[in-house]
């Protein structure tokens, strides 16, 4: 459970959320918006009793703001309504406008609310920049100093072959540590260790892959909204802008964030995604902290880790999977 409500205070961010996923009510509920709303009912308030979205009131923004004065939850409201604007994987002018309107009433602005309104507005490439620094931004732990391109290919130009060792030479790490798996997770998949010229950044690639292992998210392009949204409840540095929302227009609504990320549809499952909310919000390592260092932690038993790190384990019907390409596919 992420937020603590009472049942009417809830009801009304349902109502809210429901609000946003319709358009006002101009569109029908859909499947996935509906099951958006039962995950948000039993994953983020932690109800285990059945929910009647028929029954959910229709709040206006200001009848939010007031029913959650006094309350800590506004910033996780907004975010929720961002998401619900995106959740049939299209970019709608209206309900990304409503969100924007919830999240002004409840006084939530800049980064992705901003960027919401800019795809409201159709200006998609500027949201998406803006996007992409926020995230270098959040990997570096400060301001982006480089064009996000040359920081994601840094090796390109300039080749690091004792670096490129150093990753090799992990081979020969006792089983059962993070350095082993973390060998073996490139080596099976076949990604190229930083310092040569195909390689991605060390300083994206190693806490990425690193929480990767830590949360048992898979390289699908559902895992990879996973561990993004895991990252983000993990790593709160503008965790909307420079995370969740890239990851969702990314590979649920179809949009290229840059050359790596690639773009498809559908791989947005309500369910997972709160729950890799959830994961990422108890986990109590930050492996994306300026102060982590991945080097003084490869002898250490991945097991032991995850332990220490408080990280919840994951359930087979929360996983990625591959979706199916014609449409939004629930969990059981």
């Amino acid at each position: 459970m992420l937020l603590q409500l009472d049942t009417d205070r809830e009801h009304l961010v349902l109502g809210a959320l429901r609000q946003v996923a319709t358009a006002h009510g101009a569109d029908p509920l859909s499947e996935i918006d509906a099951s958006l709303l039962v995950a948000v009912h039993h994953l983020v308030f932690g109800r285990a009793e059945p929910i009647d979205l028929d029954a959910l009131p229709s709040p206006a923004p200001a009848t939010l703001a007031e029913g959650l004065r006094g309350t800590e939850v506004h910033s996780d409201v907004a975010k929720c309504c961002v998401v619900a604007a995106l959740t049939d994987g299209v970019i709608d002018a209206d309900r990304l406008i409503l969100a924007t309107v919830y999240a002004d009433a409840l006084g939530v602005h800049g980064g992705f609310v901003e960027d919401a309104a800019a795809l409201a507005h159709g200006e998609v490439q500027f949201a998406m920049g803006d996007m992409l620094r926020r995230n270098v931004e959040s990997f570096v732990n400060g301001p982006a100093t480089v064009n996000p391109e040359a920081w994601i290919h840094p090796y390109t130009q300039r080749p690091n072959p004792e670096l490129n060792e150093r990753y090799r030479a992990l081979a020969s790490s006792r089983e059962g540590t993070l350095g082993h798996a973390f060998f073996h997770w490139y080596d099976d998949h076949g990604f190229a260790f930083p310092g040569v010229p195909e390689a991605l950044s060390e300083e994206f690639s190693t806490p990425h892959d690193t929480a990767h292992l830590l949360s048992g998210y898979d390289t699908t392009q559902q895992g990879e909204l996973l561990v993004s949204t895991f990252t983000s409840a993990l790593h709160r540095r503008d965790s909307m802008a420079a995370h969740v929302m890239p990851v969702i227009l990314s590979w649920h609504v179809g949009l290229a964030l840059n050359s790596v990320a690639g773009a498809s549809h559908h791989a947005f499952d309500p369910p997972k995604f709160f729950k890799a909310w959830e994961r990422g919000h108890r986990t109590t390592l930050d492996v994306f902290a300026r102060d982590w260092n991945f080097w003084d932690h490869v002898d250490t038993p991945l097991d032991e880790l995850r332990a220490t790190a408080h990280v919840p384990p994951l359930e087979p019907q929360y996983a990625a999977n591959a979706p199916d390409d014609e449409g939004y596919e629930p969990i059981a």
